[in-house]
Formats: structure tokens, sequence, C-alpha cells
């Protein structure tokens, strides 16, 4: 019987994978967004202000929707 010590471990690792899991979701979505802004001419525009993302910030983070600012 487990005690309550493992019980709280084995609710800890659940509550781990669930985060790790929403953000492999999260991640996915920002790509398959950034591929549909490629497929539609838009890719590096900043959905915000609609002014270039710089290269450096693509280069660090391919799928940015935003620039900086």
């Amino acid at each position: 019987m487990p005690d309550v010590f493992d019980e709280w471990a084995l609710a800890a690792d659940r509550e781990t994978g669930a985060l790790a899991l929403q953000a492999s979701t999260d991640l996915l979505r920002c790509v398959q967004a950034a591929l549909q802004r490629m497929r539609d001419g838009a890719y590096g525009l900043c959905v915000g202000c609609e002014k270039e993302i710089s290269l450096k910030r693509l280069q660090a983070v391919p799928w940015a929707a935003r620039c900086v600012h």
C-alpha cells in the first residue's frame, strides 16, 4: 500500500507530465501557425503591429509571431 509520500510523488509526476504535454502542444501550435504564415506570405511580420520581426529574433525563435516591441 502506498504511503502519503508515494501518493504525493505520483501526483507530482502526473502534474509534471501534464505541464510538459501542454508545453509541447503550445509549441506545436506556434510552429503550425508559423508555417501557415509562410504559406500566406506573412512570415516574419509581427501579427500585432505588422512590422518586420528582426532576423536575429527569428533565428532564435523561428515561430515568433510578434516583434520584441
